[in-house]
């Protein structure tokens, strides 16, 4: 499973978009995450901000970071035994990701 951060296409200032790839589907999923950065400020490379140690941008990294921390624990937890069919996985994942987002 690949956790790939990016950024949005329109505006100046850009949402970060999460794209989860997983082995059991042909298509990765996407979400928005409530994360707002400048273009010229991410590094596409390292997906992640270019600076980090500026105030705001380390609070960004941080929080993608917990994002990814999060998200690998939550898929984890869902037993193995239990076979999901993409839509109720990519319920789960949504539901999941709408909590935390609340939560940021």
């Amino acid at each position: 499973m690949n956790f790939v951060f990016s950024l949005s296409k329109n505006g100046i200032n850009k949402n970060i978009c999460l794209s989860i790839d997983n082995d059991q589907f042909e298509n990765p999923c996407y979400f928005l995450v409530p994360l707002i950065i400048s273009g010229d400020e991410w590094d596409n490379e390292k997906q992640r901000p270019k600076n980090i140690y500026l105030k705001a941008h380390k609070e960004i990294n941080r929080k993608l970071d917990s994002i990814k921390v999060n998200l690998t624990e939550y898929i984890k937890n869902i037993p193995a035994k239990k076979k999901l069919q993409k839509k109720r996985y990519l319920i789960l994942l949504k539901r999941y990701v709408q909590r935390r987002r609340n939560t940021l």
